[in-house]
């Protein structure tokens, strides 16, 4: 149902118009679409590690789509990067923090590699994981960094995708078990991963003409700091006072998805003889190459996952060749994720304001309702701050929590 969220309205009136009006649409329009295909006994959700599912293809077709649309768009700039990256040399001459930026992402990568291939997952599997996994955190960054897309989730999983890609016979119970279980730890709440905080700052900074210095090292030594300050409070919040236990349905059925999906695959490939009294007969699961050469797509999934990388591409070619074009292609990356029904709304409303005003007030009242929007931004803001003091004043005399309050969703 439609929120008005005062902060949102606020922040939609200093995008851009494409972007408000895109990610104001896009809840309605996958509404429309989701009730199509549901009336032709098509279901297009279901849980996020589910063995086969279309609407998590229709995510990760969307993310590469903005993937290779950034490659394209700044495929000189990475040429040299990579080429300096390697100390070759190159016409252009990149700055030292991006050169010295890949080598270590190269390295970081390899070490992951290793790490999963030291858990027992395939090397071929691992750097696609890997893959995925950098995908999902350089699109999700260039996203919010360009469109201000403040509150976003990413609604697919690696481990899920190469589910879709190679078929669930493709894999054993004991690598989906370890591809899931790494995935729910390391990002299964995408929304909060650290790269698009700091690509965020860094494209305020760029945008202001700040240097890079002083306040990345700022950075750093906050996240540190709060690195030490979050592990000591979630080992004493959960395993002293059992915190998990009382959370929302978030935090208790996320951990259960692993096994749960394993379960699944292990009564599949029992049903099929591939594992249990007939296996030897039968042979095996795949391993190494032989997954790709013996893949069973899911061809659902594989008709959504290039029908929506298709449309990303279709509508960036369309920003870049039509300038009037009103639609981002970041309406695709959005879609009818919970963040896009939540705000949806308020985008909309905010899009609306900023077209009226535009039209019937010229650039000069654009600008001068700026300090009044950022005055419904700090106000919403600000009645959160006094509800949360008090809700700490309340659970310190009465000592009772307080009613739950919600900020924006999260």
């Amino acid at each position: 149902y439609p929120r008005l969220l005062f902060t949102v309205v606020g922040f939609a009136y200093f995008l851009s118009t494409d972007v408000s009006l895109s990610m104001g649409l896009a809840p309605y329009l996958y509404a429309y679409f989701n009730g199509w295909c549901m009336g032709r006994g098509i279901r297009l959700g279901a849980n996020f590690f589910a063995l086969e599912n279309i609407e998590r293809n229709l995510y990760g077709g969307a993310y590469l789509g903005m993937g290779v649309a950034m490659l394209y768009t700044g495929r000189r700039y990475y040429t040299s990067v990579c080429r300096r990256c390697f100390g070759l040399k190159d016409r252009d001459n990149p700055e030292a923090s991006a050169v010295w930026g890949a080598r270590i992402a190269l390295l970081a990568s390899t070490a992951f590699i290793a790490q999963l291939v030291g858990v027992g997952i395939d090397w071929q599997l691992a750097t696609l994981y890997t893959f995925l996994f950098l995908l999902i955190s350089v699109v999700l960054s260039r996203v919010v960094a360009e469109t201000g897309a403040f509150f976003i989730h990413c609604y697919f999983y690696p481990c899920a995708l190469l589910v879709s890609f190679l078929g669930a016979q493709a894999f054993d119970p004991k690598t989906m078990a370890t591809m899931f279980f790494i995935t729910m730890i390391l990002m299964i709440d995408p929304r909060e991963i650290f790269m698009p905080f700091a690509i965020h700052a860094f494209a305020l900074m760029d945008r202001t003409k700040v240097r890079l210095g002083r306040p990345a090292a700022a950075g750093l030594v906050a996240v540190v700091i709060g690195l030490g300050v979050a592990a000591a409070a979630t080992l004493y919040w959960q395993y002293n006072e059992g915190a998990t236990s009382v959370g929302d349905g978030w935090s208790l059925n996320v951990m259960r998805w692993p096994f749960d999906n394993g379960a699944k695959l292990h009564q599949r490939l029992e049903s099929l003889g591939r594992i249990g009294a007939g296996a030897a007969e039968v042979g095996n699961t795949p391993t190494g190459f032989a997954r790709f050469t013996q893949a069973i797509p899911h061809r659902a999934g594989m008709v959504a996952f290039f029908s929506a990388m298709g449309l990303v591409l279709l509508f960036t070619f369309c920003r870049m060749r039509f300038a009037k074009f009103p639609l981002h292609p970041v309406i695709f990356v959005l879609l009818g994720s919970y963040q896009s029904r939540y705000l949806g709304f308020s985008f909309l409303i905010g899009w609306l304001i900023k077209r009226w005003v535009v039209k019937y007030g010229g650039a000069h009242l654009y600008a001068k309702l700026k300090p009044l929007m950022i005055g419904i931004i700090a106000g919403e803001m600000m009645g959160g701050v006094i509800t949360m003091l008090i809700g700490a004043i309340y659970y310190f005399v009465t000592k009772e929590p307080p009613k739950r309050f919600v900020i924006l969703g999260a």
